[in-house]
């Protein structure tokens, strides 16, 4: 590659067009670090469950009422097994004809490819089996706030905690509850993001984001209510056994603690180089009433 190509620059680039496509992530249990880990190591993420205060009595926890808890932290082992990457190639020729900011023109295309496959493996437990709870069965185009308050009330009737509450939802049922009146007219909802800006930013408890990159899963899943604790992630970062071997290795890693990994190497033989961008990471199923499926017909 010229000397005028920067991959670190290129990696983080990269990084920067990744993040707002895997955003949904953000509202999981999660523990991602830029420490290196092996696939196949174990990852251990914390669970809080809900707590209960009581009525304060001397005769309490044997005469010890100070000493009565409630509330436990559970936790969830994680497997790294998932390892994934999205290589490019540039040939000679192509770096001959081309400019210096060749490689770069892959940066919203490596973005999106990995994303893709990093939500789809997430999303991929999004099933009745593991979540039995279902909101409603509506084609998408038919969506009101009427199916985010039964949402509200599943959550409610299951004692799900109303903080880090969030619905992802295919962008159809975004547009369609962006023609709510009710949620358009700034009177009405509040504030003016959804006329002014097209966004809901959040709706009966429930921070709002749309994605297109949720899978249908064999049960026509269009979209699912969350609290934190319904899925743990957890993600590290790959290092090469032989960074030397390469003729660049990069770790680059967001402010929210999400690492990537970058190898780039050239084959004489095939006149090509290859640039890999590649994530570890592994899921787990948290607590099962804290989804609720949203499907469509």
């Amino acid at each position: 590659m010229s000397t005028f190509f920067n991959d670190k620059i290129y990696a983080q680039d990269v990084m920067e067009a990744l993040i707002p496509m895997i955003a949904p992530l953000m509202f999981f249990t999660k523990d991602v670090s830029s420490y290196s880990a092996n696939k196949g190591d174990a990852i251990i993420v914390p669970l809080t469950s809900a707590a209960t205060a009581t009525t304060f009595s001397y005769s309490n926890n044997s005469g010890f009422p100070y000493e009565n808890t409630d509330g436990t932290i559970s936790a969830i082992t994680v497997t790294m097994n998932e390892q994934h990457i999205h290589g490019v190639d540039i040939s000679d020729l192509q770096a001959a004809n081309s400019s210096t900011a060749r490689m770069q023109n892959f940066v919203k295309q490596s973005a999106a490819a990995v994303a893709n496959r990093l939500l789809s493996r997430v999303f991929a437990s999004l099933l009745t089996t593991n979540f039995p709870n279902v909101v409603t069965t509506l084609a998408n185009a038919s969506w009101t706030k009427t199916q985010v308050r039964r949402a509200k009330l599943l959550f409610e009737q299951n004692n799900v905690p109303k903080a880090d509450r969030a619905l992802i939802v295919d962008p159809e049922i975004e547009d369609a509850l962006l023609g709510d009146t009710n949620i358009q007219q700034a009177f009405q909802y509040g504030g003016s993001e959804a006329i002014r800006e097209g966004r809901i930013p959040s709706l009966l408890g429930f921070q709002v984001m749309a994605s297109n990159l949720i899978p249908l899963n064999a049960i026509s899943l269009a979209g699912f209510a969350c609290h934190a604790d319904a899925i743990v992630f957890a993600s590290r970062y790959l290092a090469p056994q032989d960074p030397a071997a390469y003729a660049a290795v990069e770790q680059v890693t967001h402010e929210s603690g999400f690492t990537m990994g970058y190898r780039r190497h050239f084959n004489p033989g095939k006149g090509k180089h290859f640039a890999n961008f590649e994530v570890l990471f592994g899921t787990g199923i948290g607590i099962t009433a804290a989804i609720g499926l949203c499907l469509k017909p």
